[in-house]
């Protein structure tokens, strides 16, 4: 086997594993919350003091790191024009 072929394969390996981690990762921090769980969520990542008030976008992006699930997005939005 001549050297390119094998970087290649191993390349081609390293990066579906990387794959996999990361779906196994997202199956983990996604969640399935109760109505209440998510407002007391959504007002310690967005409304108290230590929340910043950042707005939708980095209230996001910053939500992502730790949990997700199934229209997080739209229910932020919706949060965050009724506060």
């Amino acid at each position: 086997m001549n050297m390119k072929l094998f970087t290649r394969r191993v390349l081609t390996t390293l990066t579906l594993m990387r794959s996999v981690e990361y779906m196994l990762l997202k199956a983990a921090l996604m969640v399935m919350t109760t109505k209440e769980e998510k407002q007391a969520i959504f007002q310690e990542m967005h409304d108290k003091p230590i929340g910043g008030h950042l707005g939708m976008n980095k209230t996001y992006d910053r939500m992502k790191l730790f949990i997700t699930w199934p229209g997080m997005k739209q229910e932020l939005e919706e949060h965050i024009m009724t506060v």
